[in-house]
């Protein structure tokens, strides 16, 4: 259940799961990203969905690098 989409206004560092490990990658600037994690304080890893792949971001970066945008 999606809760929420985002728009990314500076690049920040999202997370994967590749071969069992976790990689970074470096979200772009005006990606739309999709909350899939009810958890949306502190300083957790929540899980989005970017370009149809489920990646992990922190929640600090997505208050300050993201915007809400309409669905």
């Amino acid at each position: 259940m999606s809760l929420g989409s985002y728009r990314i206004t500076e690049s920040t560092m999202a997370l994967f799961s590749e071969d069992g490990r976790h990689v970074t990658l470096t979200m772009p600037i005006g990606a739309f990203i999709t909350m899939e994690s009810a958890t949306f304080d502190g300083s957790v890893l929540v899980d989005v969905v970017w370009d149809g792949k489920k990646v992990m971001m922190f929640t600090h970066d997505l208050r300050l690098r993201a915007e809400r945008v309409a669905e």
